[in-house]
Order: C-alpha cells, then structure tokens, then sequence
C-alpha cells in the first residue's frame, strides 16, 4: 500500500493546535485555496474552498473540531442494508470514543473518557 499526498509534512505547529485553522485557512504552502465554480444562485459568486496541502490532507487544517454522527445517518445506512450499522449498534463504539465535558454541572449524553 503506499499513500501519496501533495505538500510538505503536517510539521507546521498550527497545524496540531485548534486555533490554527486560523494560521492554515489561507496558508499557500498548507492549503491548496480553491474556490466553487461560480454558482448562479448566488449571482455567480464564488466561495473559497480550503483544501489541505499536507500529509493528512484537509483533515490536517480542520480545525481538529470533531462532530458525532446523527441518529437518522446510522438507521438510513442500516435500512440501505447495512447489518450492524444502526444507531443502536454503533452507539456503543460512539460513546467508548467520546469524552464530554460537563458545563454547569448539566449531564450530556456521551461517553466520558475516551480520545475524542
């Protein structure tokens, strides 16, 4: 197997800090800067489009900003045929990679200790 990827190693230190999405969202070396074609439901304006320019790609100047999949998502791949893929049995795996921080001293629903 061999993984190719345009740009330099993801050795740049805003890459690794959340905040840095800010220092990569224009960063020539790190992003790529495309824009959408011009959209004629917007009077053919363009929008910029980021796209990382590094190992990992555009998930390496996201923003590290994780976000769970919605329960609707997980039952429509399992109603397509997808054993196993249900909310109800993928939630368990969710919740053993969530970690919540509780805000206020109100409970979420998540899980507590895991990496993301």
């Amino acid at each position: 197997m061999c993984l190719l990827e345009a740009g330099p190693p993801d050795r740049y230190l805003w890459i690794h800090i959340p905040i840095g999405y800010g220092k990569t969202m224009f960063h020539p070396v790190y992003n790529w800067g495309f824009k959408t074609d011009p959209d004629p439901n917007m009077n053919d304006r363009q929008l910029y489009w980021p796209r990382g320019r590094t190992l990992g790609g555009s998930s390496s100047i996201n923003g590290l900003i994780y976000v769970r999949g919605q329960k609707h998502g997980y039952d429509h791949w399992s109603a397509l045929g997808n054993k196993g893929w249900s909310w109800q049995e993928c939630l368990p795996a969710v919740l053993l990679t969530a970690r919540t921080q509780r805000a206020g001293g109100v409970a979420n629903t998540g899980g507590v200790d895991g990496p993301l």
